[in-house]
């Protein structure tokens, strides 16, 4: 199946790269003269097309090397006993301590995602993975102190995303535990890996981390390009209009953020200055439920996801964030 999504992308892609090369110098023109009313819509929608994805994978993927170089060495320097030792016994605690374990690896949740894919291979649970998975990309220093710089006339802003973001990341989990049997949580790809990793465990040196930093970096970037023409494309296609005009209503201005948030697929690192655009137009509470859910379910993530969940986590993952961030950005835009 993903060979054929593959496949699909690459055809896409390549319509979309020779319709550019076909009308390369009427475009290349208009972007000279900074002048577009003589491009037909069609071009300027191809035009915007490259240009949000190509911004999107600019973004996202010195993180993902970042991500992926972590991963590499926490999978092959550090064994699952000294992980283990290092964090408390009690799963509750573990939880806790992984939720801000992002502290330590301040990126884009990009990033995050080969670290959590070695966690798994490392023995941890379904679970841990997932609570770091979603917290880390908000619960981190840059995000923290980005958040409190744009949102400076009410820094409460940034303190109710971190708290709410501890809490629904925590609850998913709780929830991906009980509802979905243990066996069913993992792709059959990432399971083989995992079972093949605990195998080698011993194996160390230097074109091993080669290997595995190639595979990984592969996989993943192959899965962001997937995820970022898709939210390239839902931008290019969906009016901006649709969405803001409907800001007037709490409840469907939270809507409208969240669907933003799901569509937008922008870095948490720099989220805050993009939402702060908004501010005139939708209520805090609103904004707010941006910042929590963008960085734990959008359309590059669910991309990066399916890598090592399968559909039945991933769908549960984002009912519980988009529902729970609703309530959230809901009752806020009342407190605010």
């Amino acid at each position: 199946m993903g060979n054929y999504l593959l496949a699909g992308l690459f055809l896409v892609f390549f319509g979309a790269f020779y319709f550019l090369y076909a009308n390369r110098d009427q475009i290349a023109s208009a972007i000279i003269r900074g002048d577009f009313s003589g491009l037909s819509s069609y071009q300027l929608a191809f035009k915007d097309f490259f240009t949000l994805m190509t911004g999107v994978i600019v973004e996202a993927f010195p993180f993902v090397v970042l991500g992926v170089g972590v991963s590499v060495l926490v999978q092959r320097y550090m064994t699952t006993e000294r992980l283990k030792k290092i964090l408390p016994n009690n799963k509750v605690a573990r939880r806790g301590v992984l939720s801000f374990s992002g502290m330590l690896m301040p990126v884009c949740e990009c990033g995050n995602v080969p670290v959590a894919r070695s966690l798994l291979i490392r023995g941890f649970s379904v679970q841990e993975s997932i609570v770091f998975l979603l917290a880390a990309p908000s619960v981190n220093l840059v995000t923290i102190l980005v958040t409190l710089e744009a949102f400076n006339f009410n820094k409460s802003v940034a303190v109710a995303r971190v708290v709410a973001t501890l809490i629904i990341a925590n609850i998913a989990a709780i929830l991906v535990g009980m509802l979905i049997n243990k066996d069913k949580m993992l792709t059959d790809d990432f399971q083989a890996k995992c079972d093949a990793e605990s195998k080698h465990e011993h194996r160390r040196g230097f074109l091993r981390s080669l290997d595995l930093f190639k595979s990984e970096l592969w996989l993943i970037t192959r899965l962001l390009f997937i995820g970022a023409a898709i939210a390239a494309a839902s931008q290019t296609f969906i009016p901006a209009d649709t969405i803001t005009a409907i800001g007037s209503s709490i409840f469907l201005s939270v809507v409208a953020m969240l669907i933003l948030a799901f569509v937008i697929s922008i870095c948490s690192s720099v989220d805050s200055f993009f939402a702060l655009a908004y501010v005139n137009s939708f209520s805090l509470g609103a904004i707010t439920a941006f910042l929590i859910a963008g960085p734990m379910v959008d359309i590059k993530m669910i991309a990066l996801m399916r890598s090592t969940f399968t559909v039945r986590v991933v769908a549960l993952i984002s009912a519980t964030v988009f529902i729970l961030s609703l309530i959230t950005g809901v009752v806020l835009s009342y407190v605010w």
